[in-house]
């Protein structure tokens, strides 16, 4: 580190006083970057290298194209790396109301000037380095690459400080953006806007990472994905895609699943193309002609539309990239598993106790009784199962719904809308978030080890977000303690962080470093954390509250799971009947998922 002469300050005692230059490294191929150093905790501090570009700008003609890498951006002189650049375009409302923690004001608001403010700009494919001071080790920092939040349409990297987790975890931590929403998942249905751009261009990064992160001390052979929410998605895609084979070598994924229902969309049933050509006066057909017309709407414009229109997110590619070799996901999630065709890296997963709390307050609130749940799981259920426009299936949604209000209706006569609310949100967690993570997980464990975790510790600080009584921990209340969140320096209004929460934030944050590091996540010195890996024989959760133990009959309700995976998938199959339209053709008996029920059946826990 060179250090250098300041000239004498205006004190009452003159002083001459040694300051740190700004820390450089020259990346090859793009340039020389000046980060900044940030302190933690008792002298310990992070070296930040911000803003990076991974690929070209996604300008013009390469709007809903996959990302350009070669060449990639570079520059003359040095540039300044000390300020992240904008996030991608999304709608201000929208990520207001899904930042749980008001990152966005905790961070951006009141500052010095414009560079501090949350900006937005399709100029946005860059991502974040924090690196841990002193010196790596032989073999290069263990690398963790980020993906954020958001369900594909909202989010930035620059909302995550990962300073306190490099510092205390030694480890090296990179935090990408990824475009969202219209720009990131827009398809024309065949080779000239095939789709998931957003998350090519997640691949693009972990391209970067492997060219360029032993330049800042870090390991190509070590790295591992991790991701909350639709990051979490984002990561157990990537287990699933060829093009990330051999690109990291462990995936945390939090909250979120690709076996999730709703994580894979279905434009072909969504006529949004034609919508959107109306409404910019742009011919659907040729689609290359629609493509020039929808470049040359402003950003603005187009995200207003667009939104309106369609829930963008991840698709199944294969049939509409021209080269198939290039598709990201080339068949559904259930069907590659099925086939064994996914990448073989360890795995660590999990979720919250009450995922979609927040959404029940906003969207349900108090007056939740009996006949309400009871319209909500049949509306539930009838939203599960759809088919293309002139399909000849029928679904016996009776049999679905009443199976799944016998699943969960209380045992005995009840009238109180608290135990009809626990029972509704028991149900959203199982569904969409526990039932993944079990199948996938148990998938994984043929061949690698892999960790599932419940989250059930509650923040006992005030102040750090607004929690109803009734509410126990929702979607995104992990976060805070996973990433170390009681030693953030970057806050502008700094949270008085009980010592509870610091004390588990302690012990978790060692959990995730553990597993990133060596996959041996319990390797907790003298805090006698007990994690077992997750098999099918034996599938063990690890409760995380103010005691942190292995799950049992008590503590965990593995039935739930099993009806998920194995008896709806099966109840589906013999509700779905489909009439060949040939004439005198035999009736036909079918299920969408047919993949699906097959992975679930295989796999059945007998518990």
């Amino acid at each position: 580190m060179r250090w250098s002469v300041l000239v004498w300050l205006l004190w009452p005692t003159s002083t001459l006083c040694l300051v740190r230059e700004p820390p450089s490294v020259a990346i090859p191929g793009q340039g020389l970057v000046s980060g900044r150093e940030v302190n933690v905790a008792r002298g310990r501090r992070a070296t930040l290298y911000l803003g990076l570009p991974f690929a070209q700008p996604p300008l013009e003609a390469l709007r809903f194209a996959p990302p350009v890498t070669d060449p990639l951006p570079s520059w003359d002189g040095v540039r300044n790396a000390s300020l992240y650049s904008p996030a991608c375009p999304q709608d201000r409302q929208l990520l207001q109301r899904h930042d749980r923690l008001r990152l966005v004001d905790r961070l951006f608001a009141g500052g010095a000037g414009d560079h501090e403010l949350f900006r937005t700009s399709e100029d946005c494919l860059y991502l974040n380095v924090f690196v841990p001071d002193g010196n790596p080790p032989a073999e290069g920092w263990q690398v963790l690459v980020w993906f954020h939040e958001g369900n594909f349409s909202v989010g930035a990297a620059s909302l995550w400080d990962a300073t306190a987790f490099a510092v205390k975890q030694r480890v090296l931590v990179v935090t990408s953006s990824y475009r969202l929403n219209v720009f990131g998942f827009l398809s024309t249905l065949d080779g000239m806007a095939p789709g998931n751009a957003g998350l090519l261009d997640q691949v693009a990064a972990l391209d970067w990472v492997h060219a360029k992160i032993t330049t800042f001390g870090g390991s190509t052979q070590n790295v591992v994905l991790a991701g909350h929410s639709a990051g979490a998605e984002s990561v157990t895609l990537h287990m699933l895609s060829p093009l990330s084979e051999g690109k990291f070598s462990r995936a945390i994924a939090m909250s979120g699943s690709a076996l999730a229902p709703g994580t894979i969309r279905s434009p072909q049933k969504d006529p949004y193309l034609a919508d959107l050509a109306e409404r910019f006066e742009c011919k659907v057909k040729p689609t290359s002609e629609l493509l020039d017309c929808l470049r040359q709407v402003s950003e603005k414009d187009l995200l207003k539309e667009a939104i309106e229109l369609a829930d963008w997110g991840p698709i199944v590619d294969f049939s509409f990239v021209n080269d198939t070799a290039q598709a990201f996901l080339p068949a559904e999630p259930s069907e590659l598993l099925a086939a064994d065709k996914f990448n073989k890296v360890d795995f660590l997963t999990g979720f919250t106790d009450m995922e979609r709390a927040f959404v029940f307050a906003e969207t349900l609130g108090s007056d939740f009784n009996k006949d309400v749940f009871q319209n909500r799981i049949n509306e539930e259920v009838n939203a599960g199962h759809t088919f293309e426009v002139n399909s000849s299936c029928t679904v016996n949604y009776e049999l679905l719904y009443d199976s799944v209000i016998f699943f969960y209706s209380p045992a005995l006569h009840n009238e109180d809308v608290s135990v009809f609310r626990k029972k509704y949100l028991d149900f959203c967690t199982e569904k969409y978030y526990a039932a993944g993570a079990f199948l996938h997980a148990t998938y994984v464990s043929k061949t690698n080890v892999a960790y599932v975790y419940r989250f059930d510790y509650k923040l006992k600080t005030n102040g750090v977000v607004d929690l109803e009584e009734w509410m126990n921990v929702p979607h995104m209340m992990e976060l805070p303690i996973v990433w170390g969140m009681p030693y953030w320096t970057s806050f502008v209004s700094p949270v008085v962080w009980n010592n509870a929460d610091r004390k588990q934030t302690d012990i978790v944050m060692s959990l995730w470093g553990n597993f990133s590091k060596a996959s041996t996540p319990a390797a907790t010195k003298g805090r006698g954390v007990q994690w077992e890996p997750f098999t099918e024989e034996s599938p063990g959760v690890l409760i995380i509250d103010k005691n942190i133990e292995m799950s049992d009959i008590s503590t965990f309700d593995y039935k739930a799971t099993k009806f998920w995976n194995y008896y709806y998938p099966k109840l589906t199959e013999a509700s779905t009947t489909c009439c060949n339209t040939t004439a005198g053709a035999a009736p036909l008996v079918a299920f969408t998922s047919s993949a699906f029920l097959l992975l679930s059946i295989a796999h059945a826990t007998t518990l």
